[in-house]
């Protein structure tokens, strides 16, 4: 016969695996912010490295969502929560990357395309560096979106049984 604990452990196990679930779903998915449509994916490699963790402390379980590299786990946070306006601006590596995942090309100041050098992806990199600095982005809250959907899902009874059992945590960029 299962010990309350297993049983706990073995519904934070099924909860786990639809929290990351949805929160996937919810970084794929298509959203306006700021009267433009926007998705917040682009290798993929976020949505694909998202997981839980189920520990005990006193003899209480405490699943914990994060991700399983240090890589994305630097970014999940941003992504999550946004960044502040007028905060010191990302590195511009990523934006690099991005910009090449992504296939943006460069333009002039008309909006025309220019030639797609590394002069003018660096160039295109640091003014978006620059924005993102002085803007700050909104973040889409895809984590916590789907713990508060799910536990939904899960229902009161399951709620209360839990209550006072599991504490849920948070953990994008704490390594």
């Amino acid at each position: 016969m299962a010990t309350r604990l297993e049983e706990i452990n073995k519904l934070l196990d099924k909860f786990g695996a639809d929290v990351v679930e949805r929160a996937a779903r919810n970084l794929g998915a298509y959203r306006t912010i700021d009267g433009k449509r926007r998705r917040r994916v682009a290798s993929g490699r976020l949505k694909d490295d998202l997981t839980y963790k189920i520990k005990s402390r006193y003899n209480n379980p405490i699943i914990s969502f994060t991700t399983k590299s240090r890589e994305t786990g630097q970014y999940a946070d941003v992504i999550e929560y946004g960044r502040k306006p007028n905060s010191t601006p990302p590195p511009i590596a990523p934006i690099l990357k991005w910009i090449q995942i992504k296939g943006i090309k460069p333009r002039n100041e008309k909006g025309g395309f220019i030639k797609n050098t590394e002069s003018a992806r660096r160039s295109m990199a640091r003014a978006i560096q620059i924005s993102i600095g002085r803007k700050g982005i909104k973040g889409i809250m895809y984590f916590n979106d789907a713990v508060r959907d799910t536990l939904d899902d899960y229902g009161q009874e399951f709620l209360l049984a839990l209550q006072r059992d599991i504490e849920i945590q948070l953990q994008l960029n704490k390594r």
